[in-house]
C-alpha cells in the first residue's frame, strides 16, 4: 500500500506560508508517512478533487473554502486565521501574545501613547490588537488611537493619512502584519513625519523582504510559523489515526521583535534614565549591577531607582535582568551553544541563575523555551 498523500494548501508569497510549509514538510520527513503535493491557496479556492487526497494542511481564508473543506470529509487542519475559528481542527499563532510582545516592546523604548491599525476583515487582526491594548492597559495607559479599514487596497483610504497626520507624537503604533506597517512608513515619509521618533512602528511576520527593504527597515514581531506547519502536520497524522479532533485551537506563542530602525528609538524625556537604559542595553553581556550604571550618571541610586520607577514601573536591577533575558532568548533562537555558554555571553555569573531568572519572568526554564521554539 502506497504513501498517504497530504496536500498543503498554503498562500507561499508570504514568510508565513512558506513557514507552514517548511515546519509541515520537516514533519513529514521525521515520520515518513505520506507523500506531499504543495499548492497555492488560491488554487484551492477555484477548486480541487478531494479524492485525490488522504488529508489536507490549508490556509483557510475565506468561509466558501472552509465549507467546501469541511464537505469534503477528509481530515483537515486549518493554518489560516483570517477567519474565526469554528468547527475545523486549527493551529494557529497565539495572535493575543503577539500584541502584548510588540507593546512591551514599545513600553520598553519609553512610549507613553500607542495605536494599532489593521483590516476589520480579518479575525488574527482583531485578536492581535486585543492583546496590544490589555497589555497597555496593563502598563497603566489606554490605547490613544485605533483604526481599521475595510477589505482592499489600504492606498485607497486617505483617511489614513489624516489619522497619522492628527496622532499625537510621539506615537508606538502597531501594524496588523508588515505589509501595513510598510504601507504606514511610506505615508508618514509622504506626510513629513520622523519613523521612529514621532511614530514607532511595529509590524507583525518578520518577512525580511518587505522588512528590510521598506524606507524606514520596520521592526517586527516573529512568529513561529514553521511550528505552526510542524504541529499542523503532527495533528493531522493524529487525525489520519483515527484520533477525534480536538474542540480547542491549537496556540503557537510567538518568537521575539527583530528590532529595527523604525522603533530604533528611547523616548525618555530624563536625560539620565536615557543614558542607564542605553549603558544596560550596551553592557548586558557583561556582569554589570546597578553601582556601575550609576557611576555612569550625575545622579545618586537612590535618584536613579526612583526615576526608574517612574519612568518603567520597575528597578534598574529589574531592567539589566529583562535585558539578559532577552538576550538569552535570542541566543537560544539562532545558536547551538549549551546553557553554561549562552550565561556567560549574557552577563550572568552561571546557568543556574541565569535559569532562575528566565523562569521567573516567563514561566518557562530556557530547556523549554528552547524545546517550543525548535522542530528538530
Amino acid at each position: 500500500m502506497g504513501k498517504s498523500v497530504v496536500l498543503i494548501a498554503a498562500d507561499t508569497g508570504p514568510a508565513y506560508g512558506r513557514g507552514v510549509v517548511r515546519g509541515a514538510l520537516r514533519f513529514g520527513r521525521h515520520a515518513r508517512l505520506w507523500s506531499w503535493e504543495v499548492q497555492p491557496i488560491w488554487e484551492i479556492v477555484r477548486g480541487f478533487d478531494p479524492r485525490s487526497f488522504q488529508g489536507v494542511i490549508a490556509q483557510v481564508v475565506n468561509e466558501d473554502l472552509h465549507q467546501r473543506l469541511m464537505d469534503s470529509g477528509l481530515p483537515v487542519v486549518n493554518v489560516g486565521d483570517n477567519l474565526a475559528p469554528h468547527g475545523m481542527p486549527s493551529v494557529f499563532s497565539d495572535h493575543q501574545a503577539i500584541g502584548q510582545m510588540a507593546a512591551a516592546h514599545l513600553r520598553n523604548c519609553g512610549i507613553k501613547r500607542f495605536a494599532y491599525f489593521g483590516d476589520e476583515g480579518d479575525w488574527y487582526a482583531k485578536q492581535r490588537a486585543e492583546g496590544f491594548s490589555a497589555a497597555i492597559r496593563q502598563f497603566g495607559y489606554e490605547l490613544s488611537s485605533q483604526w481599521y479599514f475595510q477589505a482592499g487596497p489600504v492606498v485607497e483610504y486617505p483617511a489614513l493619512n489624516q489619522w497619522l497626520a492628527e496622532m499625537e507624537k510621539p506615537t508606538g503604533l502597531l501594524a496588523a502584519n508588515d505589509i501595513l506597517a510598510r504601507r504606514i512608513v511610506e505615508t508618514c515619509k509622504e506626510l513629513g513625519l520622523r519613523v521612529p521618533e514621532d511614530v514607532a512602528v511595529v509590524g507583525v511576520d518578520d518577512d525580511e523582504m518587505i522588512c528590510e527593504t521598506a524606507v524606514v527597515p520596520i521592526s517586527s514581531v516573529a512568529i513561529a510559523a514553521e511550528r505552526v506547519g510542524y504541529e499542523a502536520a503532527a495533528l493531522l497524522a493524529r487525525l489520519l489515526e483515527g484520533e477525534p479532533a480536538p474542540r480547542e485551537v491549537t496556540f503557537v506563542p510567538p518568537l521575539s521583535v527583530v528590532r529595527r530602525q523604525s522603533s530604533d528609538i528611547l523616548s525618555i524625556s530624563d536625560a539620565n534614565v536615557a543614558a542607564a537604559v542605553r549603558y544596560i542595553h550596551q553592557n548586558c553581556g557583561k556582569p554589570i549591577g546597578v553601582e556601575d550604571v550609576v557611576d555612569q550618571l550625575t545622579i545618586s541610586r537612590r535618584q536613579l531607582e526612583q526615576r526608574f520607577r517612574a519612568a518603567f514601573n520597575r528597578s534598574p536591577a529589574e531592567e539589566i535582568r529583562r535585558v539578559r533575558v532577552e538576550k538569552v532568548k535570542e541566543m537560544l533562537d539562532n545558536t547551538d551553544w549549551n546553557l553554561a555558554r549562552i550565561a556567560g555571553a549574557c552577563g550572568f555569573s552561571d546557568a543556574s541563575i541565569m535559569g532562575k531568572s528566565f523562569r521567573d519572568l516567563l514561566g518557562i526554564t530556557p530547556t523549554q523555551y528552547r524545546l517550543r521554539t525548535r522542530l528538530d
